[in-house]
């Protein structure tokens, strides 16, 4: 028994027909389109724009030499391990290397570098030459923010914070540019190291350098005090003058005392009237008069030699403190210096600058596959998001 294969009428449609294969009306078969709009947008969103870039890096973009150099920012003073956790944690300590590190990185990319080099190579001219291709040349006339924003483009830094270690590397349109370039950016950052560790080291010695000024000048002051009150009191050193005062007032009165004995064992055998003991007599009245006139001269100027010798005592008491805490303020900037000098910050470059022998950029054959998959993944995405939308809204 065949089936039947007439086909039926809308309103004849069953179920049962179906599934035993009797034909459908032509209306409700349902049609195929030919993808015509796929491979319109396929051309224009992948194969036109990968044939551009392809064209691109074959026969307009321009050849670009690439020079730099690798270094470090190394300290005197043993910081590996604040360093080290430094690195690891991203936050560098206050006057650790790998601070300093970060502000050469900035440097690195800063306009004040940008305007070191216009005056020094010519940015603008060498960036503006007809080496350049179209895309990547310059407008010579480009404002200063402009020129940083190509900079950047023009330089690539590397930093391992593990290990402190900086990278750069600077293209140009030829070998020379190159090598120019990465000595002078070498040059102007091993400038600012050293801007660095001077003021760092300014620093440091700071506090102790004004210290040690303070207590000189307060010295110098009470010598001058001292002096003034020499010229004043005709006295070099009043408590010597007063000592010997009263050490020649003991050695007249020793000598009277001896003089003394010496009459009385000459009276043991001689009487008052003898020529050598009248001697001694006279002798001994000389010596008298003589501790009485000092006596009434030191009892007359008591007051003023007091007075005197307080004011000498309390110069001399200043001027000692004032010379103990200028030795002290000498010994805390000597060892405020001895440990400035250890914290000094140099630059160790491991890499120096090079004269490339070929253009390493652009990568043509690279850049070109990456350019048209990368078309090819943006045709994908906006087909599938074009149909998603059709047949929601439909």
């Amino acid at each position: 028994m065949k089936m039947d294969k007439e086909p039926l009428k809308p309103a004849q449609l069953k179920p049962e027909d179906i599934l035993k294969g009797r034909e459908l009306p032509a209306s409700m078969t349902p049609k195929r389109k030919r993808p015509i709009g796929v491979l319109v947008s396929f051309v224009l969103l992948a194969v036109l724009p990968g044939l551009l870039a392809i064209y691109y890096f074959a026969a307009v973009a321009s050849d670009r030499y690439a020079a730099g150099a690798g270094f470090s920012v190394r300290s005197m003073e043993q910081q590996g391990g604040l360093d080290v956790l430094g690195g690891l944690t991203g936050m560098a300590a206050s006057g650790s290397t790998m601070a300093d590190t970060y502000v050469v990185i900035s440097f690195l990319t800063s306009r004040s570098l940008v305007e070191k080099l216009e005056a020094d190579v010519g940015l603008r001219a060498l960036y503006a030459s007809d080496l350049a291709d179209p895309i990547y040349r310059i407008d010579p006339a480009i404002s200063i923010e402009g020129l940083v924003d190509h900079w950047e483009r023009r330089i690539t830094v590397n930093h391992d914070t593990s290990s402190g270690i900086v990278e750069f590397e600077i293209d140009a349109y030829t070998a020379e540019d190159a090598k120019v370039l990465a000595d002078r950016v070498l040059f102007y950052v091993a400038q600012l190291v050293n801007e660095l560790s001077e003021k760092a080291r300014g620093d440091a010695l700071f506090s102790a350098r004004n210290e040690a000024e303070r207590a000189e000048e307060k010295l110098a002051e009470l010598m001058l005090k001292l002096q003034s009150f020499r010229s004043t009191n005709g006295d070099i050193d009043p408590a010597s003058t007063a000592g010997a005062h009263v050490e020649l007032i003991a050695a007249l009165e020793g000598e009277l005392a001896s003089v003394n004995a010496r009459i009385d064992v000459a009276l043991r055998d001689m009487n008052e009237n003898a020529p050598s003991v009248l001697r001694l007599k006279s002798q001994a009245d000389a010596l008298q008069a003589q501790i009485d006139a000092r006596n009434n001269l030191n009892s007359g100027a008591l007051d003023i030699r007091s007075r005197v010798l307080s004011e000498y005592e309390t110069l001399q008491v200043e001027k000692t403190f004032a010379q103990q805490a200028y030795a002290s303020a000498m010994t805390s900037l000597e060892t405020a210096r001895m440990n400035a000098d250890a914290r000094q910050r140099y630059l160790a470059t491991f890499d120096a600058p090079f004269l490339p022998q070929e253009a390493i950029y652009p990568q043509r054959v690279m850049n070109s596959i990456l350019f048209c998959i990368g078309f090819m993944v943006l045709w994908a995405i906006s087909t599938l998001l074009f149909y998603t939308v059709r047949d929601h809204v439909q």
